[in-house]
């Protein structure tokens, strides 16, 4: 099932193909390649992609918005909701669509940072973000990395705004997998018990982390941790062979109450948390 279907002139294809792989690199799947399979119709090839994907990147341009199959993909997508806009020439959408905000991405180049197509990730994530919610709140699954029952899912996660560089994060793909070894493993503890564990999608930065660039996120964006807010953290005790809690321990001060942080600021922060 594609994340995002991209509507598109015939003619536009190698303008179309960096748009492409910029989505891809956020490990997003992508419908574009209409090469129609052995034994399928074009037209249920493409409505089955259609109706399946969980937004639709419509690319207008002088030949598009000539295109009676691009303008009823875009119709639809609008209809649903699912609508992201952009704009391969200088030009005005058609008819129906000019109220539409548009990202304007005619002088690009190809750049990834380009802040009209920045915000066009930004759209296309939080219509992906909320599609996998509503899914998961329909299915009654509950969402195990974010800590939170189904009522009181977050749609999308404040940290994707428009300021943040989208591109500097991947999307980890949930699964379910069984946590926990057979009893017939050598090592198996007789308190262990297998279990099933289910996570949700979730962003991870292609960078590593810094205590210092930690400490300035803090700062501009007033966030505080759980640790901070709990006043300590779990730790592993090698001597109680557990995690216990200690008073104190949060990303800016160690297990041994030391500070971290160094003028330097090159420490890896030690607290991790998956962003759904």
């Amino acid at each position: 099932m594609p994340d995002i279907f991209v509507s598109y002139a015939h003619e536009d294809e190698l303008r179309v193909r960096p748009i492409v792989h910029c989505l891809e690199l956020q490990g997003w799947r992508v419908f574009w390649d209409r090469t129609i399979p052995i034994g399928k119709t074009w037209h249920s090839f493409i409505e089955q992609a259609l109706l399946e994907s969980h937004c639709i990147l419509v690319a207008w341009s002088s030949h598009s918005v000539r295109s009676e199959w691009v303008i009823e993909e875009a119709e639809y997508a609008k209809q649903k909701g699912i609508l992201v806009p952009l704009l391969l020439d200088a030009i005005e959408p058609p008819f129906g669509f000019k109220r539409i905000q548009t990202a304007n991405i005619s002088s690009w180049n190809n750049d990834a940072t380009h802040q009209q197509f920045q915000q066009c990730l930004v759209a296309i994530a939080a219509i992906i973000q909320a599609a996998f919610a509503v899914s998961d709140i329909l299915q009654d699954k509950p969402n195990f990395a974010a800590g939170r029952p189904p009522e009181s899912k977050v749609m999308f996660h404040p940290f994707f705004d428009k300021s943040l560089t989208l591109t500097n994060f991947v999307l980890i793909r949930g699964d379910e997998f069984v946590m926990g070894s057979p009893e017939s493993d050598a090592e198996h503890s007789s308190d262990e018990t297998q279990h099933e564990v289910r996570l949700n999608n979730f962003y991870m930065s292609r960078y590593t982390v810094t205590v210092a660039s930690f400490s300035r996120f803090i700062e501009e964006s007033g966030y505080r941790t759980d640790a901070d807010k709990d006043g300590g953290s779990g730790i592993w005790d090698d001597i109680e062979d557990e995690f216990v809690r200690k008073s104190g321990i949060n990303w800016c001060y160690g297990v041994s109450g030391q500070l971290k942080w160094t003028p330097a600021g090159r420490q890896k922060v030690a607290e991790f948390k998956l962003v759904t």
